[in-house]
């Protein structure tokens, strides 16, 4: 999890926002305070901030994967670069994923529920990151359906001492 997770994502960005700022410095457009030298939006769980019995590699993965949004944002956000940390905490409505991991008939009852956060709000969301102003970019979102209950007001477990 932690090779594509968090290190793909160093990758991407080792390469990407450098170029990033390079183009905007070059801009003979005259570019303005009120315009972004870049956007780099990255899609993470809810186990970037918490983990869950039996998913430590995914939560090293997505932990790891926010602390280097926090570190780009530090280093790139002065030159211009949005970065983003998006956790979309829950299922989506994605019936060639979703839907193929349960089945049909518990997809559609998953449907039916509203319980499935929907693709075009996560859209919706991410245009509304990417055009944001410098004065006032969201550096993490989280994403859920209005029927998700948000871990930070969910009961702990039961001890078992």
């Amino acid at each position: 999890g932690w090779r594509l997770g968090t290190f793909g994502l160093f990758r991407v960005a080792k390469v990407l926002l450098p170029r990033m700022v390079a183009r905007h410095q070059a801009n003979t457009l005259s570019p303005t305070a009120a315009e972004a030298a870049g956007v780099l939006l990255v899609t993470s769980a809810t186990a970037a901030v918490r983990g869950n019995s039996g998913q430590h590699s995914h939560t090293a993965a997505m932990g790891g994967r926010r602390l280097l949004c926090q570190s780009l944002n530090a280093e790139y956000g002065p030159k211009g670069i949005h970065v983003s940390h998006l956790l979309v905490d829950g299922a989506v409505d994605a019936p060639d994923t979703l839907g193929k991991m349960v089945g049909q008939k518990k997809f559609q009852e998953l449907r039916q529920s509203g319980t499935l956060i929907s693709p075009g709000g996560i859209a919706d969301a991410f245009w509304y990151l990417a055009h944001q102003k410098p004065n006032s970019w969201t550096f993490e979102m989280d994403i859920r359906s209005q029927t998700d209950i948000p871990w930070w007001n969910t009961p702990p477990p039961p001890s078992r001492l």
